[in-house]
């Protein structure tokens, strides 16, 4: 793998009653891992700047795509969620995930996100700002 490796650990809450992570807390797994690895502390550093209060632009959730290769069977050592960035447009990013269970480099579970900002006030769309923009070419694989 070739991106952001960010590593979690499963709770026992992400159980479903067959004993696998369920679909639902995968998809809470992947948002944890992009806010770990792709937004940034209090610093400023990271691809999507920490938004203030005061911030006109939001970037949103516009598209989410999961294909469940494997079942990822709860463990006590954390999973790995490799982080890439395939492509930014003027107004919105991909972000891709492959989730492997510890020790595996074949992913149990792969996914896409397509990241928007839109304008704080209309909710329209509007193009990314340049200091995101920038951090997210850098991280293209």
């Amino acid at each position: 793998m070739t991106g952001i490796p960010v590593r979690l650990d499963l709770r026992w809450g992400d159980l479903d009653a067959f004993g696998h992570v369920n679909n639902a807390a995968v998809v809470r797994l992947l948002e944890e891992a992009r806010t770990r690895g792709l937004w940034a502390p209090d610093s400023g550093d990271g691809a999507f700047p920490r938004l203030a209060a005061d911030s006109p632009v939001w970037s949103v959730v516009a598209d989410l795509q999961v294909t469940y290769r494997r079942q990822l069977d709860y463990e006590h050592s954390p999973i790995t969620v490799e982080l890439t960035v395939p492509t930014v447009s003027a107004a919105s990013c991909t972000i891709g995930y492959a989730v492997c269970a510890d020790g595996e480099d074949a992913p149990r579970v792969t996914a896409s996100t397509t990241i928007a900002t839109v304008d704080r006030e209309t909710g329209r769309p509007c193009r990314l700002p340049e200091a995101m923009r920038a951090a997210l070419e850098a991280l293209r694989d």
